[in-house]
């Protein structure tokens, strides 16, 4: 799922290698700005409504723990460890924590931390991986 927004679709626009990525590896879209809905009813393919995506995370993650499944958590935050998990854990009785990883700015240049990464959420075996990075661009 990728939620991109007005300056995501700006810089997608610069490098059009991006955009195909995305839309190769994305099974859901969904406009995370009004700007983008705005503009989908001025090109006349009217997008039914916003959603963002650190407001769908509370719906898939009640989902998720009514379903008896294990959501891995990666983002930027380390805090996030303490803070957020137990908050998303008291909000959702029952849910299944596989793994919390927060990695280091800049891990996605590091090939060795790349396969650390990869092997940490495999030997997990989670039903659905939230990653929470945002969006930077080189040269965007």
């Amino acid at each position: 799922m990728v939620t991109p927004n007005l300056d995501q679709l700006r810089i997608f626009c610069k490098r059009p290698e991006l955009n195909q990525t995305m839309r190769a590896k994305a099974t859901l879209m969904l406009a995370d700005g009004m700007p983008l809905v705005w503009a989908s009813r001025l090109q006349g393919t009217p997008l039914p409504e916003r959603v963002a995506g650190s407001e769908i995370i509370f719906s898939l993650t009640a989902a998720a723990a009514e379903a008896e499944a294990s959501i891995f958590f990666s983002r930027w935050q380390s805090g996030y460890r303490r803070e957020g998990g137990r908050a998303i854990g008291s909000a959702n009785p029952g849910l299944k924590i596989a793994g919390i990883l927060c990695p280091a700015m800049g891990f996605e240049k590091d090939a060795a931390m790349m396969a650390v990464i990869k092997e940490e959420v495999l030997a997990a075996k989670p039903d659905l991986v939230y990653c929470c990075f945002g969006f930077q661009s080189r040269n965007g």
